[in-house]
């Protein structure tokens, strides 16, 4: 969601590991971005693939419900959605340039 064009809002289903927060902030589109757990849904700890492999506390089967790899998934939908509000980005390319319909 764009609050303004340089202020969005990424709400995420769960607590995601920092490392999630860093990367969208370093790779998003607009110039201040603010990144909320828990919103619509608690889905457990959402570990990045590295945590995962190493196990212990939020990584572990016991703490999450999410196959791994999903928070990795979510921030790159969350990333294409605010390309696509801000307007650089298509969610179907142009037919003009690539032969696909619009």
């Amino acid at each position: 969601m764009l609050l303004t064009p340089e202020i969005g809002f990424v709400g995420l289903p769960g607590e995601f590991f920092s490392s999630y927060q860093r990367t969208l902030r370093e790779r998003s589109p607009v110039r201040h971005l603010l990144v909320a757990g828990y919103t619509d849904a608690a889905f457990g700890y959402f570990p990045d693939i590295e945590a995962a492999v190493a196990g212990g506390y939020g990584a572990n089967d016991a703490a999450t419900y999410v196959a791994v790899g999903t928070g990795e998934h979510l921030m790159i939908e969350a990333l294409v959605s605010l390309n696509e509000l801000i307007g650089r980005l298509r969610s179907v390319p142009s037919s003009s340039k690539t032969g696909y319909r619009d």
